[in-house]
């Protein structure tokens, strides 16, 4: 099984371009549609926001270097140069920002970023949507969790989140935490956690999707390459007491590309994150590279 996995990870890694790019499409369309970015930015975990007749992008966004920090930033989508316009930076720290869950609470619009080399889950309120935000509160504090997604059942706020505890990596360990208020309760650990203790279903993959008064958690499969596809499960049953889900669909990455690890979904738009395939030029440098730099990087050995 090792030496499959090897293999997939190698092809995998000749084919890919390793540089994050974002791609959309109505949802009544078929085919996503790549948008236009600079080749020395990486951008990822998309998060897709209908308001005020425009079509907001928000994402995980770096420059591809050495040591580089990711920042959140902003975007309006014009559909029809298929690229985003008027961008601006809406968040940077001292420390890696990713994941930027937004979502309307009580008629005001907030953000989870992921904040995990903080060791917090932090809060924040837009005060001018889409790029101006203030901090509110720490909703979890010394935790070690990525990707926290929020979803709110029956007047309950339920934090889905994935935690790095004693020998359970962030892609292995899927936990809830809940309370009676966003803004003034304190978040408690669900008594089924981990509800999730596998690398191919566990890691979430971007907001909870709502279809005909039906939720659905996406998570994305890190069983054999980070993000080698994504997963729908349908929120069966979530309580304070008990969660049960089965899985509904599997995402694959679009065509020609390799691997996506976020969807994103609004009334009319879905958005994904993809790595997409080299050309035959790009393809032969990776070969290269991969035989004579960095085969123990790749294959694990």
């Amino acid at each position: 099984m090792n030496l499959i996995k090897n293999l997939i990870k190698s092809y995998r890694y000749i084919i890919s371009t390793h540089r994050w790019t974002l791609m959309y499409k109505n949802i009544n369309d078929d085919n996503y549609i790549d948008i236009s970015q600079n080749k020395t930015l990486a951008r990822a975990d998309s998060f897709v926001v209908e308001k005020d007749e425009k079509i907001y992008i928000f994402f995980e966004e770096f420059i591809i270097e050495p040591n580089r920090k990711g920042y959140l930033s902003a975007g309006e989508l014009d559909t029809n140069s298929n690229e985003l316009i008027n961008i601006k930076k809406v968040m940077e720290k001292e420390y890696h920002l990713s994941y930027p869950n937004v979502f309307e609470y009580k008629n005001e619009w907030y953000m989870i970023p992921e904040t995990h080399s903080n060791k917090t889950i932090d809060l924040y309120k837009f005060i001018s949507f889409p790029y101006k935000l203030e901090k509110v509160k720490t909703l979890i504090d010394d935790i070690d969790a990525v990707d926290t997604t929020l979803l709110v059942k029956d007047d309950i706020v339920y934090l889905f989140t994935n935690v790095q505890k004693g020998n359970k990596t962030n892609n292995e360990n899927l936990s809830i935490f809940y309370s009676d208020d966003l803004l003034n309760g304190k978040f408690m650990e669900h008594p089924k956690n981990p509800i999730k203790t596998d690398n191919k279903y566990a890691r979430m993959a971007g907001s909870i999707v709502e279809e005909n008064n039906v939720y659905y958690r996406v998570a994305q499969d890190c069983s054999i390459t980070y993000g080698s596809c994504m997963y729908k499960f349908e929120i069966e049953e979530l309580s304070k007491t008990n969660y049960k889900e089965r899985l509904a669909e599997t995402i694959y990455p679009p065509t020609n590309c390799n691997a996506s690890h976020t969807f994103s979904k609004s009334k009319n738009f879905e958005v994904v994150d993809v790595i997409q395939n080299e050309n035959l030029f790009g393809m032969i440098k990776n070969f290269i590279r991969l035989i004579y730099i960095i085969p123990k990087k790749v294959l694990n050995v």
